[in-house]
């Protein structure tokens, strides 16, 4: 038997511009395009950033993440060095790498996570979104302790802000 044959099959997902599952995440738009629920092995997810919008300095201890830009500049800071993404730019950061994400622009990037614990962990903490748009600035934030009871359910340390 070839692994083919004992290899069940999955069933093809499509999802057009705009479609999937919309969620605001902190101060973010995210658009769940896979995840483990619809059976695939990792997680991807079009994330939305306004101009200034910055993630806390974190560490993933359970995936990897990777980041393609489609729109706009992305600061990716790391712990001793920063990289600058614009369009068309991939950055892999293997779990256990700290780093923060700010945008320098309004940004569009494609965020895949193996596995997909990234994803879930947007659910948890996200709110469904009402339109496709950012979140209003009114929307309040989660507190820092149910973002770090959160985060730490799923393997991921928030270490503070984005260092300078």
């Amino acid at each position: 038997m070839t692994p083919q044959e004992t290899t069940p099959k999955r069933e093809v997902v499509l999802l057009a511009d705009g479609q999937g599952e919309v969620i605001w995440f902190l101060d973010t738009l995210v658009t769940t395009k896979l995840s483990a629920a619809d059976g695939g092995e990792y997680g991807l997810i079009e994330y939305r950033m306004a101009e200034g919008a910055r993630t806390p300095f974190h560490r993933h201890q359970h995936e990897d993440e990777s980041l393609y830009v489609l729109e706009g500049a992305l600061r990716v800071v790391l712990e001793h060095r920063v990289l600058h993404a614009g369009p068309g730019a991939y950055v892999h950061l293997p779990r256990g790498h700290a780093h923060a994400l700010v945008a320098d622009a309004a940004t569009r990037a494609l965020v895949l996570s193996r596995p997909d614990g990234f994803v879930e962990f947007t659910r948890a903490l996200g709110t469904p979104a009402q339109t496709r748009e950012l979140p209003p600035s009114n929307l309040p934030m989660p507190d820092m302790a149910r973002l770090l009871e959160v985060a730490a359910s799923f393997g991921i340390d928030i270490l503070g802000p984005p260092p300078t």
